[in-house]
């Protein structure tokens, strides 16, 4: 998970967002509470799950498109959406 953060960071710096999937959803919920706590408090990061609310689920959906979410945890939710470079 360390080598993972390292490498969003340089993909983050390199202006692009990044999707980490997890095979399960405590999985990413592991990865999220990581994220977190060890990622720049100015990288946006936010978790898509099966168990999302629609509601949320469509905040981060339109926060993903708007590019304001640079990294999205998610558990295999992801696949369904195209992740623009950040302008």
């Amino acid at each position: 998970t360390i080598v993972a953060l390292t490498s969003i960071l340089n993909v983050i710096n390199s202006k692009f967002q990044v999707a980490f999937m997890a095979p399960t959803e405590i999985l990413a919920k592991q990865h999220y509470t990581l994220a977190k706590s060890l990622l720049p408090d100015d990288v946006k990061i936010d978790i898509l799950t099966s168990k999302t609310e629609n509601k949320i689920r469509n905040k981060i959906i339109s926060d993903l498109f708007c590019q304001i979410i640079y990294v999205s945890i998610n558990c295999l939710f992801i696949i369904q959406i195209f992740i623009n470079p950040i302008s």
